[in-house]
């Protein structure tokens, strides 16, 4: 198995009190076979929880942040603190501070912890006059959401020297699941409208489907999916996959609320061990999704990179990856279409800290 060596050093984790912008970490270098790969990135949170109501979130069991659907009258209802944004002038503050010391091109992560479109009116005003104003250091901010919404899309045109600088990512899944757990989101397809605008406009736009969930007939609801993708937005520049991830804290947290938690049978319980990021569905499950959602998006054309979200050694040994072939969608730069894979695993991979090279070597050295 190949794995990562450990972290050279101890970058920068925030600035100010690091509430707004601050290092994701938390996942170690893997060592193991069932430790995940997941590259440290910056976040900037400048919002917290969620408007929708996704049965799996991990908000429900970290901020509170959480929605229910009332079957009885087809209504949200907020269980828990609502959704919120922090503090403008904090906001300011610190991400002016973050684009002023970070010397090489970042990217800032805006939808880990909350959708990235919930407060249009804070990235505006707020958040991407900075990033035009140091548009010169080739930083970048990345809008993670499940939002419909194409007004952001326009009113960032203003921006002018930044519109590469502006990434939208949206998270979708197939028809039925997304009908089944994703409730209170707009429908999947309407996500993709507002994509198809944004790939319009000269935006660089990605996709994340994640986590795949094999209900019944699972095949069929995700050839749906890729089918609408390819139809209207063939030219995203990253498709990431990823499969359902149990933390207990979710899972607890699920249960005291209401929530469908029957994803839950899908989820294995022996792949909870330490570095594992909690459960997951076993291991050839998860190769099976993976590889049935590229065969899908290949043979329909798709050329772009295909990356994996917070996936073990032991799948990437499975699937016969190279880390260095893996482009996830925190990634500051995703590679061009049809690029040429490395040559061996001996040339390094893209660090786990903070952008730097690390070497990878053979198991067993």
């Amino acid at each position: 198995m190949a794995r990562a060596s450990k972290d050279p050093g101890a970058p920068k984790t925030s600035y100010g009190k690091g509430t707004v912008v601050s290092l994701f970490n938390s996942t170690k270098t893997p060592e193991k076979p069932t430790d995940v790969y997941c590259p440290h990135f910056w976040e900037m949170k400048y919002t917290n929880g969620c408007p929708y109501s996704c049965a799996w979130c991990y908000l429900q069991g970290t901020y509170r942040f959480t929605t229910k659907y009332n079957k009885l009258n087809g209504e949200m209802e907020k269980d828990g603190k609502a959704p919120t944004h922090k503090d403008r002038e904090l906001i300011r503050r610190e991400f002016e501070m973050a684009l002023k010391d970070r010397d090489e091109p970042t990217m800032f992560n805006a939808g880990e912890v909350g959708d990235a479109l919930n407060y249009e009116n804070v990235l505006m005003y707020d958040v991407l006059p900075l990033l035009e104003k140091y548009a010169d250091k080739g930083h970048k901010v990345l809008l993670l959401t499940k939002s419909d919404s194409k007004r952001l899309i326009g009113d960032a045109m203003k921006f002018t020297k930044i519109r590469k600088q502006i990434v939208f990512a949206y998270s979708v899944n197939g028809p039925r699941v997304a009908e089944q757990y994703e409730v209170g989101a707009p429908h999947p397809y309407d996500r993709l409208a507002a994509a198809s605008t944004a790939l319009a406009r000269g935006y660089e736009v990605r996709l994340r489907i994640d986590p795949i969930v094999p209900i019944p007939s699972w095949q069929d609801d995700y050839a749906q999916l890729v089918d609408t993708i390819m139809k209207t937005t063939p030219g995203v520049s990253l498709i990431t996959l990823g499969s359902l991830r149990g933390l207990a804290i979710t899972i607890q947290a699920a249960e005291a609320r209401g929530a469908d938690t029957s994803w839950f049978r899908y989820l294995d319980k022996e792949t909870e061990v330490e570095g594992s990021w909690g459960m997951k569905m076993n291991l050839k499950r998860r190769v099976e999704v993976y590889t049935v959602l590229e065969r899908l998006l290949r043979t329909r054309k798709y050329a772009g990179p295909i990356g994996l979200c917070k996936e073990s050694m032991e799948l990437y040994d499975a699937m016969k990856r190279s880390l260095l072939e893996n482009y996830c969608n925190c990634m500051m730069q995703a590679p061009p279409k049809k690029e040429a894979p490395p040559a061996s695993l001996e040339a390094g991979a893209r660090s786990l800290t903070d952008g730097k090279q690390v070497t990878l070597v053979e198991k067993g050295d």
